[in-house]
């Protein structure tokens, strides 16, 4: 949803400088589009380059297969200079699964379960799920 808000403030944004044209064209009051020295300056603030810009540059730094996907982890397009902490994010999350990985292998010796493996339940992710004695 973010990245389609996104893509509708560019759109608008573009068909509202057309407005604003046509009424830099028209200098007589009578001839305006739009009336309204207050609706006026809003539509031009919203057409700026300085609003299209920031949404251009901010859409570039979104992945939009991972936002359609729901993929929080990697929606945005890191980079160490740009977003440097979600790119430590990114490794610390990582070394976490790679620390649950090795944890798994210590579990199944424990338990005497060589099929022990991690589940996900509701979105929930990394559950073990172990059969009662009873």
């Amino acid at each position: 949803q973010f990245v389609g808000v996104i893509q509708a403030v560019l759109t608008a944004g573009k068909e509202l400088r057309k407005l604003v044209l046509e009424d830099t064209d028209n200098v007589s009051s009578q001839h305006r589009t739009v009336h309204s020295s207050l609706l006026r300056r809003l539509i031009s603030t919203a057409s700026s380059s300085a609003v299209l810009a920031n949404a251009v540059k901010l859409l570039s730094c979104l992945d939009k297969d991972a936002a359609d996907q729901g993929d929080m982890i990697n929606l945005f397009i890191s980079s160490v200079d740009q977003f440097p902490e979600v790119a430590e994010g990114h490794v610390t999350v990582q070394m976490a699964k790679q620390k649950l990985d090795l944890l798994i292998v210590e579990y199944r010796k424990q338990l005497g379960m060589r099929s022990l493996e991690y589940k996900t339940v509701s979105g929930t992710a990394y559950l073990i799920e172990v059969k009662s004695l009873n």
